[in-house]
């Protein structure tokens, strides 16, 4: 207990000194840069290591906190589906998003994210996405007769007009 006392009078010090003394400041200052300048591939990997691992440890502890299944029931699931995405059988580029019932909790499947934002756009209602499904049919169906223009630099609004 007065290690930890003297380690925090002494740290203390230390940081009024760097505060209030530029010179100081700006010896450490070059110190660390000159170390950073040897160092540089070393540390940018030591980072991109914890911070791959740490986006890893944070997945699997989400999975659990808000869904309640463990990395193992996960793996169960994406091996159940093949190894792709519930809806359109892609394979993921990303871990895939577990697909939830708003009402129940209870766990569906695991979604490529683009999937399951279309279907939390939908708010899960069956008649919308029904309503949504009836739409792009008719558009297909109608594509003959009314087209845009196909162009890649055409805008939004802006048709193919023949001058």
């Amino acid at each position: 207990m007065t290690l930890q006392c003297d380690r925090s009078a002494w740290n203390a010090k230390r940081r009024k000194r760097y505060a209030e003394d530029l010179e100081h400041r700006e010896r450490r200052k070059a110190q660390h840069r000159a170390y950073y300048a040897v160092h540089k591939e070393q540390i940018k990997e030591r980072q991109r290591r914890r911070s791959w691992a740490k986006k890893l440890s944070d997945f699997w502890r989400r999975l659990a906190r808000f869904y309640g299944i463990s990395r193992e029931q996960y793996e169960a699931l994406l091996a159940q589906q093949g190894g792709v995405c519930g809806i359109c059988r892609k394979p993921p580029q990303e871990p895939l998003c577990v697909d939830h019932s708003h009402a129940t909790g209870r766990v569906r499947g695991l979604l490529c994210r683009k999937c399951n934002t279309a279907l939390g756009s939908f708010d899960d209602d069956v008649s919308v996405m029904a309503a949504g499904i009836a739409y792009l049919r008719k558009a297909a169906a109608d594509l003959g007769t009314h087209r845009l223009a196909s162009r890649p630099s055409c805008r939004y609004g802006e048709h193919s007009r023949k001058s």
